[in-house]
Formats: C-alpha cells, sequence, structure tokens
C-alpha cells in the first residue's frame, strides 16, 4: 500500500511540474488521498502554490495526514492564498470553485479567500479544525456553499453567513447551539441541506420564512424538532428522517414533486395541498418482530390519508412472529392506501423468516405492487412471494373470526420480470423458479396484486 502511494505522490508531482514547465493553464487540481509521510507534506504545500499561481479554476484537497494519530488533519500554510505580487493577483482571480476538507484551517485564511479569490462561486469547507468562528461575507458572486464539521470538533462556536446571491447552502453541526448559526441575505436560496444540526422548531421555521425562492430541501438527524411545518410554495423536492422525537410533521407545499421520509419510527404527517404519492422509507430498527409490531406499522401508515410509496429495508432479521390470535381484543385500525410496497436485505434471509414477515406485511396493507429491488439477498422472499401470490395451492387460512386476514380481499396477481421487454412473465411460477436467482441478481421482480375492495 505505501508503495503505490509513493507510486501516486509522483504521479501527481510529475503531472503537475510538467504543466508548469510547458505553461499550460490549469482548469482544475483535485487531490484525495492520505500522506503517511510527515516529510512529505511540504509536496502539498508547493502544488496548492503553484495551481494557485497558474490560474486554476477548480481546487479539490481532501489530504489526511499523521494516519492513527489525532492529527490527521492537513495544516493548510497561512500564506497561501494571501497575494505576494500584482500577477498572483490576477492569478486568485481565476479560481472559482474551493473545496477543502480534513484541513487545519485559520481565521486569517478564510479572510484571505474572500479577499483575494473574488469569483470564487462554490466554496466547501468540510470536516475541518482550527476555527472558533466561521464568518463568510463579501463573496459576490457565490452560489453554493457548504459548511460542515464532525462530532469531534467541539471548537466552532459561531457560523454567520452573507450572501446575497447564495442559490443552495448545506451544513452538518453536531456541537453547534441554534443559535449559534446566523443568515443573513438568503432571499435566493433555492436548496437548503441540515443535518445533525441542533436546531429547533421555533428557529427551523423563522429561516425558512426567509427563503421564498426555496425548491429542495432535506433535513436529516435533526433530534431536537418536535412539531415540523413545512410551508413553502415553490418546494419541489422534499427530504427528511432521522427525527427520533418528532411527534407532528406538517406539509404544505402546492408545487411539492417528490417526498421521501426515512427513519425508523413515523411520526403524525400532515399533508395538505400535496398533489402526488408520498414515497416514505422505514428502516425497522429490531432484527426481532412480533405481531405487536406489525400492528404499529399498520397504525403508522395511516399517517397520512393520501396515497403513498412505502419501502422497507431491512438490515438484519434473525426472528419473526406473526399470529392474529396474539393480538387479542385490541382496535384494528383501518387499511391505508399504498401504491408500492417495496423490500430490500442487506443480509439473505431464511425462508421461516420470510413467511410470517410477508404474512404480516400484507395484513398490514394491501399493496398494489410489491416489487424486490435487483439483489443476491432476493431469493427467498421471491420464491415464497411466488408460492403465496401464483401458486395454485389454496393456502389454509386464518383461524380468527374476529380479524381477518390478508387473504380474505385477495383476488390474484402477475409478476413482472424488470427489465423484460415482454414485461408480464408468460408461465405459471413453476417455471420460474430456476431462473429466480439470477433475476434476483441482475434484474428484481415486480408483484401486481388484485385485491377485493
Amino acid at each position: 500500500m505505501e508503495q503505490v502511494r509513493e507510486f501516486m505522490i509522483n504521479v501527481v508531482d510529475k503531472s503537475v511540474q510538467r504543466l508548469i514547465q510547458n505553461n499550460l493553464k490549469i482548469e482544475s487540481f483535485s487531490l484525495t488521498m492520505p500522506i503517511a509521510d510527515p516529510n512529505l507534506i511540504w509536496l502539498v504545500d508547493r502544488w496548492m502554490e503553484l495551481v494557485l499561481n497558474y490560474g486554476a479554476r477548480e481546487i479539490v484537497l481532501s489530504v489526511s495526514t499523521h494516519p492513527h494519530t489525532s492529527k490527521t488533519h492537513y495544516i493548510l500554510p497561512q500564506t497561501i492564498f494571501r497575494v505576494k505580487s500584482l500577477s498572483t493577483s490576477s492569478k486568485f482571480c481565476s479560481l472559482q470553485k474551493l473545496y477543502l476538507s480534513k484541513v487545519y484551517i485559520s481565521e486569517n485564511i478564510i479572510q484571505d479567500i474572500i479577499r483575494n479569490c473574488p469569483n470564487i462561486t462554490d466554496f466547501h469547507l468540510w470536516n475541518f479544525l482550527g476555527l472558533k468562528a466561521v464568518r463568510i461575507s463579501n463573496l459576490d458572486k457565490l452560489e453554493y456553499l457548504s459548511v460542515g464539521v464532525l462530532e469531534c470538533n467541539r471548537e466552532l462556536e459561531t457560523v454567520h453567513i452573507d450572501a446575497v446571491k447564495l442559490q443552495g447552502f448545506r451544513t452538518y453541526m453536531p456541537n453547534l447551539p441554534a443559535y449559534g448559526i446566523s443568515f443573513t441575505s438568503f432571499c435566493n436560496l433555492k436548496q437548503l441541506s441540515l443535518n445533525k444540526c441542533q436546531i429547533t422548531d421555533d428557529i427551523l421555521h423563522l429561516h425558512l420564512s426567509k427563503f421564498p425562492l426555496l425548491e429542495r430541501l432535506q433535513i436529516f438527524n435533526c433530534h431536537m424538532l418536535r412539531r415540523v411545518r413545512i410551508f413553502a410554495q415553490r418546494l419541489r423536492c422534499l427530504r427528511l428522517g432521522g427525527f427520533t422525537m418528532a411527534e407532528v410533521i406538517e406539509i404544505d407545499c402546492p408545487t411539492l414533486s417528490s417526498f421521501v421520509y426515512s427513519a425508523s419510527s413515523t411520526p403524525v404527517l400532515i399533508s395538505k395541498n400535496v398533489p402526488f404519492a408520498m414515497d416514505i422509507e422505514h428502516r425497522p430498527p429490531r432484527c426481532e418482530l412480533i405481531s405487536s409490531w406489525f400492528l404499529e406499522l399498520r397504525e403508522d401508515l395511516r399517517f397520512s390519508y393520501q396515497s403513498k410509496n412505502f419501502a422497507l429495508k431491512f438490515v438484519k432479521l434473525a426472528q419473526v412472529s406473526f399470529d392474529l390470535e396474539e393480538l387479542g381484543d385490541v382496535q384494528i385500525p383501518p387499511l391505508s392506501e399504498v401504491d408500492d410496497l417495496e423490500i430490500t436485505w442487506t443480509a439473505m434471509i431464511e425462508s421461516l423468516v420470510c413467511e410470517p414477515l410477508m404474512d404480516g406485511l400484507l395484513w398490514c396493507c394491501h399493496p398494489r405492487t410489491i416489487s424486490l429491488p435487483s439483489n443476491v439477498y432476493q431469493y427467498n422472499c421471491i420464491k415464497l412471494l411466488c408460492e403465496k401470490l401464483l401458486g395454485t395451492k389454496t393456502p389454509t387460512c386464518c383461524n380468527s373470526t374476529r380479524i381477518r386476514c390478508w387473504r380474505h380481499d385477495f383476488k390474484g396477481a402477475k409478476i413482472e420480470i424488470l427489465g423484460e421487454v415482454e414485461g408480464e412473465w408468460p408461465h405459471g411460477w413453476n417455471h420460474l423458479v430456476d431462473p429466480l436467482p439470477a433475476l434476483a441478481k441482475d434484474r428484481g421482480v415486480r408483484f401486481q396484486l388484485e385485491w377485493d375492495y
């Protein structure tokens, strides 16, 4: 591995030197690699100075140093973005996109960037150290900005952004309190992504009210949110997830065309003026599922009376038990409308686990389709669904007289091999068993279900 790293360093050095010697303009310079030998860090310093002096338009830098220690961030030289002559000043004006990750950076360097690189449109500052405050202003052409630190960074105290032309902002701030982030002149913002931010309901709503042109919004793992209200007249794409404490999510977005909610639990969701089926992604946190879990899922699926697509992603599932008699005398919630039920595995599932799982899911909802994307782990699930939905043998129905199982409403099914030109599989399910492994790996399948309601 060390020999490969040294080889790559030599390749980079020779490439940079060749461009300089031939007086060629450097459009883009991207360096993403670990450098274990601290004696070679001077090469990175030299490369950065050379590409800046030769008018690079785009620089991507992510260099980790001193592996297996706490000192893993590359220390940017204090004078790297400082103008040393009039000719250098004009070269700095060429820089339009700057992506810095795994760097130790000072506030003086930030101010040098702002002062000497006025044409920056994209600025990415991620996983950095060295700053108590991030202040970005006076970059009149700045359109896209990313600022993020990891959990280990506890020195950052404030972030202030003033960028009148900013169209996209992304942030990851797990330790920064909500009052530590302030925005000014974000009236043109169209894209906003918040991840691991200590933001409260009131502050979120206050910020969103300042972005009248917002079209894309992503909010993930913001655990202080309780009652989320998303009112945006121009919003087209909304992605939410990881809200462990959220109780209610209210959405009023008449122009919304894509909505995905991904989490291990589902809060009450109130949708107004949402003109399409919503996509909900659910990741069960347990590796053992019992009858009460399916009852909770059936209740959760009623969070919206609107049509929806529901995706289940299982990481590990060791045991499943589903028996209607175990539900006792509890009130059974009515079925909700589900267009497509998508099931994905990240590990092989045994048939003994798959059968009660599918019985429970089909009782929770009567989907119009069941999709199993291409995945080598889908074999047992596809085979079982073929037997249950397409087989000629009449299965034994439930003994419960109070709670009806899914078979009472089931009328029939067809199967599609995803990617097949003719669509529906023309043979009986027995002809499908042999090619199942290849189909599950390369194409996946979709079952079209017909219900009596």
